[in-house]
């Protein structure tokens, strides 16, 4: 019997029940309880007399009948069987003991019926402290901390002093909805109640208020003035700090703490994890991890996924990898911590591919599981596998929380299905700042920036503020559709009437947008009065001087990325690519020998495609294509090679000259790119007609972005192409962004 359910027996004996007697029924009662708690609760040996004894008939004596039952009814959630308990007291005039009647109150807390627990608490006479603070849980446990409050507020006025316990309740149902003014009254109350405050249990439920309200100078005011700061304290303040993006105070606070000779426990080393990876500090969290080692914390359950997530926040996914394989007992949250991981540092496949290890293997995926299984087909344009599992989280009901849905709106925008990012966001009753950004990006990426631009009226209409982020959107909706004015007018809209300081990400937006105008002198301009220096923006003049050819403010921006970002690949293959375009053949090989001299890997272009339910992915210039269909791949491209010169294709000679700078590929001809093998393994693998979708991690060159117009005109089909920028439609000819991206 998996839960007890003590109002169903005498039922069960409805079929003789005229013969069978109240003690028969008792019986079936106390043995079933009793095989109950010696295999699976654990219960008090006189549970099963105090059922007995109850339903029996006979006059119940000893108040401890009720006590076993009632807290059996509360722990289980079991509401009836409580609500007949309660009626057998009321029967036997055991209503007027203060002591019943407030496990009775505690009881419908737990079952969560406030309005008779609170209907019960008014009927006890004297009520004492401990009354006073179980009908106060019974509130705050339910989620009502404002009533929690009047009922503290009663009960000082009652002339009830509250202890500890009491002040830690309504604290911890405060917590639950960020009441500062509420802490902060509290906290008050606390001093004067003899000085609660300093009371280690006291103070440590103030500081995760006050860590959840973002008022960290007064939760260390508050921990400060503790007289006997525990483990549980420390902790606390720890987590306080680093979930409020003070790393650095977080890690010194523990170095404190190692002063006073306090050893950290699995929680603390969690908080600390948390505000080390926050903060990149490889070297001392190299070292945190040791000390976990060290103190017999490896096989930590929690600890394990917040190594993992440190790991892959840095990028060290294969050691982040190692820990998961490593660790004894695997949960949901380390298994989705390591799916998390690969998703977000382009690796969707093996991210998908570990999801299903972790369902072969027994575990259920929650809401974060499924959050970041549906980035990682996102990443690489799987959408047959992303509607799978879209369904999936609609039979669990999962598909109306909102991380989830944003993530299904995020996956259909990235794949091109825009009626199907529509749906999902206009059914879903709460939306956050995110999931308007996320369709807003699928308007823009998809060539649709008129309606971007109107969401933000839509927010504005919601009572939603938008924020940083949106702008980015709105900006990239503009730069794509090549609106320079109205990217000007919302930029002034974003800084002036929203006060929002222009981030790294606004800047870039405008100085491509200016770039595209070819305002080369006013983006370069921008970028000079900016407060910070941004390789983003300053790649974005590359590009607009390679499209404008503006040679020697390319060199300059070309500099200025090499002193910020050594080891990044792309601004060379692009100065390379401006060389080019300006017939300057020995600049352009002196650029990428100073690429190889100065240790720089290339960026490879990888682009996959999704046939049936496999994601099948392709490397630029490999020698050998790993692929079973390689031969039916090359001969359908040097086919359409052939039809292609034949309709007037002629490739572009800079692009092709650059062919093995940007993909370390070959000069002679289109095939070896990264979206032409996929595009040919979607040919020769699907029927005639069929829809191809190619995701890509480089953008596309112009000579590919050429041929593949030809393509969909040859073959008659619709193909889609996301690449490092924006989304490309190629139909008939003809693409969707106009040649301009």
């Amino acid at each position: 019997m998996d839960t007890l359910v003590l109002a169903s027996w005498p039922a069960r004996l409805k079929g003789n029940d005229a013969r069978q007697s109240r003690a028969a029924a008792a019986r079936i009662a106390s043995s079933e309880i009793e095989a109950t708690i010696n295999n699976k609760l654990g219960l008090v040996e006189n549970l099963a007399e105090a059922v007995n004894q109850l339903y029996s008939g006979a006059t119940v004596t000893d108040p401890g009948v009720y006590v076993e039952l009632l807290k059996w009814s509360g722990r289980e959630r079991n509401l009836d069987e409580g609500k007949r308990v309660h009626s057998h007291i009321m029967q036997t005039g055991y209503e007027g003991d203060r002591m019943v009647m407030n496990l009775v109150v505690e009881m419908y807390g737990k079952c969560g019926d406030v309005e008779q627990a609170g209907n019960v608490f008014d009927s006890i006479q004297d009520p004492n402290v401990f009354s006073w603070t179980i009908i106060i849980a019974a509130y705050a446990q339910n989620g009502h901390c404002m009533e929690s409050l009047r009922l503290l507020s009663r009960m000082n006025q009652a002339g009830v002093k509250p202890d500890g316990y009491t002040f830690t309740t309504v604290l911890g149902a405060c917590t639950a909805v960020g009441a500062l003014e509420e802490a902060k009254i509290l906290h008050a109350a606390t001093i004067s109640s003899t000085g609660l405050d300093r009371d280690a249990a006291v103070g440590t439920a103030l500081i995760n208020l006050y860590g959840k309200c973002g008022a960290l100078e007064e939760a260390f005011g508050v921990f400060v003035q503790i007289d006997n700061k525990d483990i549980v304290s420390w902790s606390s303040m720890i987590a306080a700090f680093a979930q409020s993006g003070q790393a650095k105070s977080a890690i010194q606070l523990l170095m404190l703490m190692d002063l006073e000779g306090v050893r950290p426990n699995n929680v603390t080393f969690v908080n600390v994890l948390e505000a080390v990876t926050s903060l990149k500090a490889f070297q001392y969290g190299k070292e945190i991890h040791a000390r976990i080692v060290q103190a017999g914390y490896s096989d930590d359950v929690c600890l394990t996924s917040a190594l993992v997530k440190m790991y892959c926040n840095w990028g060290w996914v294969e050691t982040a990898r190692s820990i998961f394989e490593n660790s004894r007992e695997r949960d949901v949250v380390s298994w989705s911590s390591m799916i998390a991981g690969y998703s977000q540092n382009e690796s969707p496949a093996r991210a998908l591919s570990l999801f299903r290890e972790m369902e072969v293997d027994g575990v259920q995926p929650n809401s974060v599981t499924f959050v970041s299984a549906i980035d990682a087909c996102a990443g690489v344009g799987a959408l047959r596998r992303g509607t799978q599992l879209h369904e999936r989280v609609r039979c669990l009901g999962l598909d109306k929380d909102v991380p989830v849905a944003t993530a299904l709106v995020n996956l259909y925008g990235k794949c091109g299905r825009l009626e199907e990012a529509e749906a999902v966001f206009l059914g879903m009753k709460k939306k956050n700042l995110l999931t308007w950004t996320s369709i807003a990006m699928a308007y823009a990426q998809n060539g649709h920036g008129s309606r971007s631009l109107k969401l933000l009226h839509g927010m504005e209409l919601q009572g939603m503020k938008p924020d940083g982020i949106v702008f980015v959107a709105i900006l990239v909706s503009c730069n794509y559709a090549g609106q320079m004015s109205k990217g000007l007018y919302y930029y002034k809209l974003m800084t002036q009437d929203f006060g929002i300081a222009p981030a790294v990400e606004h800047c870039g937006c405008m100085v491509d947008i200016l770039g595209r105008a070819g305002k080369l002198e006013a983006a370069e301009q921008l970028i000079n009065t900016m407060k910070f220096e941004s390789s983003l923006a300053w790649m974005m003049l590359l590009t607009a001087c390679k499209a404008h050819n503006d040679t020697a403010r390319a060199a300059r921006a070309a500099e200025k990325i090499f002193q910020l970002e050594p080891k990044n690949a792309t601004p060379y293959v692009l100065l390379s690519s401006v060389f080019c375009a300006a017939g300057s053949w020995e600049a352009a090989e002196e650029t990428r020998r100073r690429m190889d001299g100065r240790g720089v890997q290339r960026l490879l272009g990888r682009s996959s495609i999704e046939i049936g339910d496999r994601v099948h992915e392709f490397v630029a210039a490999s020698d050998v294509l790993p692929h079973h269909l390689v031969g039916e791949i090359f001969a359908a491209l040097e086919k359409l090679g052939r039809e292609m010169q034949g309709a007037g294709y002629v490739p572009d000679a800079t692009a092709v000259r650059l062919r093995d700078v940007e993909e370390g590929g070959k000069e002679n001809a289109v095939p070896y790119h990264s979206e032409m093998l996929a595009l040919g393994l979607g040919i020769v693998s699907t029927p005639a007609g069929t829809p191809l979708r190619i995701t890509k991690n480089l953008r596309m060159c112009s000579d590919c972005h050429i041929a593949t117009k030809f393509v969909s005109k040859l073959v008659h089909r619709r193909i889609s192409v996301r690449d490092g920028r924006r989304h490309h439609h190629f139909e008939n000819g003809v693409c969707s962004c106009g040649d301009y991206w």
